[in-house]
């Protein structure tokens, strides 16, 4: 199964489902795969009609339009991005500052809900001895990553939520425009690296993430489970069933797991004619057919899924069964 990066920090990464996002950091665990700012508002147009006078014979004077002033454009996240860093390296003159590619990023974008989001970002900015090259101590790690929180709050963007995990942890940032995550170490008696990194998004797409992954992340907890601290991925394209008898059946995968550390899996959700979306399976590996097979909505959602048949020493590979 392929794998895939929903979540990461300076020092973490979360792998979670089919081939979406990769958040530089180191991946141990192979495993499944994991808000709107208003457009720039148009020009103002004063729009003065001359008055005719009645019976007269000249032409009306034209519709005479005056130019309004338009609003300044307002900066990519890779630009926004930038400027923040550009203020926090002014904090810590020695260190150098790298830039990297990242492909996604957990936001929390609003402290009403307990889960986060993965959403598609361009640069992020990094600071740590993890960088070949730079060495730069716990002190300075810290200055920058405080300069960094402290430049997002002077921007107006409020702290939204905070996940820890051991020695990482992850910290959100909300604006009407743009939501950013911190994510760093902190030292500890086991010499953790230190490390710092921050990546920003527009609230748009961080919106368009929750508005998206919403309903599975209801269905995934209605059945008793947490879904605090736990980020959610993924395009969640749903398919129909592969049975022609049962097409009426949906499905879809979307990446679960922990914001901070590593692990995750694809979750399995399905949907019967008529019925709301159910978690049906949390999968990392191939699965067993009986797993599938156990309730109606599964076997006939993944009617022709490969699985397992049998003890894993002396099964084989088949197909989930509709019947």
């Amino acid at each position: 199964m392929n794998s895939l990066l929903i979540g990461s920090t300076a020092a973490a990464a979360l792998v979670i489902g089919p081939a979406v996002v990769a958040q530089a950091a180191p991946v141990s665990t192979p495993s499944a795969s994991v808000v709107a700012a208003p457009a720039a508002g148009a020009a103002t147009v004063a729009v003065t009609v001359a008055s005719a006078q009645v019976g007269a014979s000249a032409p009306q004077a034209p519709l005479a339009a005056a130019k309004g002033k338009k609003k300044a454009k307002k900066p990519s996240p890779a630009k926004f991005a930038k400027k923040v860093n550009a203020a926090a390296k002014k904090k810590v003159r020695a260190a150098r500052v790298t830039s990297a590619l990242q492909w996604s990023i957990p936001v929390k974008s609003t402290k009403k809900r307990a889960w986060w989001v993965s959403v598609s970002v361009g640069k992020g900015y990094r600071l740590g001895n993890s960088t070949i090259g730079n060495s730069a101590s716990q002190a300075t790690v810290t200055a920058y990553r405080k300069a960094v929180m402290a430049t997002l709050k002077r921007n107006k963007l409020k702290p939204t939520g905070t996940v820890k995990f051991s020695n990482q942890i992850t910290k959100s940032y909300a604006g009407s425009r743009y939501v950013c995550s911190v994510g760093y170490t902190v030292p500890s008696r086991y010499g953790v690296t230190p490390s710092s990194s921050f990546w920003c998004t527009t609230r748009a797409k961080a919106n368009a993430a929750v508005k998206r992954l919403a309903p599975f992340e209801k269905a995934y907890r209605s059945g008793g489970r947490s879904t605090k601290g736990i980020g959610f991925s993924g395009a969640a394209k749903v398919k129909s069933s592969a049975s022609a008898e049962y097409r009426a059946y949906k499905k879809t995968t979307v990446g679960i797991g922990p914001v901070e550390g590593v692990g995750g899996f694809s979750g399995y959700f399905g949907k019967a004619p008529g019925k709301s979306w159910r978690f049906v399976l949390g999968v990392q590996a191939i699965q067993n057919c009986s797993d599938w097979e156990a309730t109606q909505l599964g076997r006939r959602a993944w009617a022709g899924l490969s699985c397992w048949r049998g003890d894993y020493s002396t099964g084989y590979e088949d197909k989930v069964r509709a019947w």
